[in-house]
């Protein structure tokens, strides 16, 4: 069956003259049908969707969406792929629209609410920076390199806590779904990949939107300025509930002047880490103390 499906695809590219550039653009085809059935079903598509994929590519990750029964707007930069998927939409016009350009620079349509992708490692940050930025996604199901995945899931303080991990937390809830054998990928990925699902998150920490929120429109600010819009929020409670004792300071925090005095952006991974853990620790302990506060 796997084999079957892997040469209706081969057969597919060869139709359309399509051979991959993993070198220059970072191109990885999954020829897996449990794979695509596996990222497809993890992203709960049914009839009622509007579904933005990015890099369709040579469209079987698009045909199983569009068997979902919902409507699907593709993003895909690389022209070469202008054949099959016009032979896609030939067949679903109604449903099925492609955009043409980059994912990180053309506008995405209003009233998407799931995204699927396979999108070039490469990208990544910049890419988590353009989801953080949309209002309306409620779900992402997405083949990415276990090394992100892992780093996802780290709290605040993990070794492997980075600026990705502050982007996809302070939104979403990450989940992983299923690792990806190389063989499912033409040609072969280097990188250990899997499934991996981002789900809305409707009760993020405060402090740590506040912190990406900063990466994605004020990089360039100091550390002490976003420390002190922090504190605000942490001492929100204490100045309501008239409990100064329990207000914190920036002596309190005990955080170097080296470190105030640097821009977000140079941040390296150990010092974002200690920042976030330390004020998100403090947000827990205050919201402890507002609900002893109100009883």
């Amino acid at each position: 069956m796997e084999a079957d499906y892997a040469d209706k695809l081969f057969a597919n590219m060869a139709k359309f003259g399509i051979d991959p550039d993993s070198d220059r653009k970072d191109q990885h085809f999954i020829i897996c049908k449990d794979i695509v059935d596996v990222l497809v079903n993890a992203a709960q598509i049914s009839g009622g969707d509007y579904v933005l994929e990015i890099g369709p590519g040579i469209g079987q990750i698009s045909e199983a969406i569009l068997e979902k029964g919902a409507r699907l707007v593709s993003v895909e930069i690389d022209s070469r792929f202008r054949g099959i998927l016009a032979d896609i939409q030939s067949r679903h016009s109604d449903r099925f629209e492609v955009i043409w350009g980059s994912a990180l620079e053309v506008d995405w349509p209003r009233g998407i609410n799931k995204i699927v992708m396979n999108p070039p490692f490469s990208i990544l940050e910049p890419m988590l920076e353009a989801l953080y930025s949309q209002r309306e996604i409620e779900l992402i199901s997405m083949i990415i390199g276990k090394r992100y995945q892992e780093n996802a899931i780290q709290r605040p303080g993990g070794r492997g806590f980075n600026k990705s991990a502050l982007m996809t937390q302070a939104k979403f809830s990450p989940a992983f779904v299923t690792e990806i054998k190389k063989e499912c990928f033409y040609p072969q990925a280097g990188e250990k990949a899997v499934v991996m699902t981002l789900s809305l998150n409707k009760k993020i920490c405060p402090v740590m939107k506040k912190l990406a929120d900063f990466y994605v429109e004020f990089p360039e600010v100091n550390v002490k300025f976003i420390v002190n819009q922090a504190l605000e929020l942490l001492n929100r409670n204490a100045r309501k509930y008239k409990k100064i004792e329990n207000m914190i300071t920036m002596k309190q925090l005990g955080f170097e002047d080296t470190l105030l005095n640097k821009r977000l952006q140079d941040l390296n991974n150990s010092e974002l880490s200690k920042i976030v853990q330390r004020l998100t620790s403090l947000f827990n302990f205050q919201r402890k103390k507002t609900t002893r506060f109100r009883r």
